[in-house]
């Protein structure tokens, strides 16, 4: 193998893992909308009267807390030039289930940064393990 090819090599970017990730995680965070803030989420109404900590010690992450964590990747990944209320419009406000409408509206919003949005956002989900949702819910305890 020669240098150049070598050199190629390392050079690949897992466009589809990131594109695969943009989609999943804002198509959950669509569905999700916003969450409400409880205050029953780790308290056990059944232990009010008994002594001792009434709160469970371990639970498995609510959607609130993944909702924070999609919020900050995407303030933090967010390319200059674009304010997060077009990607809000371009993404997560636009109510349709065909992915070509979804992408096209987001063409019309963002215009040809569009991929470029969707590739720093995937890639920041892969980086900060919010990707495999269905992981995150399942091993993220506190």
């Amino acid at each position: 193998m020669s240098p150049k090819q070598r050199q190629r090599k390392a050079d690949v970017k897992p466009y589809a893992l990131n594109k695969r990730a943009f989609d999943q995680v804002i198509l959950y965070f669509r569905r999700m909308d916003r969450p409400l803030l409880k205050a029953v989420g780790a308290v056990d109404p059944g232990r009010a009267e008994q002594k001792g900590p009434r709160y469970k010690p371990m639970r498995k992450a609510i959607s609130l807390d993944l909702w924070c964590d999609i919020m900050s990747a995407i303030r933090a990944s967010m390319p200059r030039g674009i304010p997060l209320s077009k990607f809000m419009l371009a993404y997560i406000v636009f109510d349709s289930d065909d992915e070509l409408e979804r992408n096209t509206h987001a063409h019309k919003i963002l215009g040809g940064r569009c991929h470029s949005v969707e590739q720093r956002l995937g890639s920041e989900f892969v980086q900060r393990g919010i990707h495999p949702v269905k992981k995150y819910m399942k091993e993220f305890k506190f």
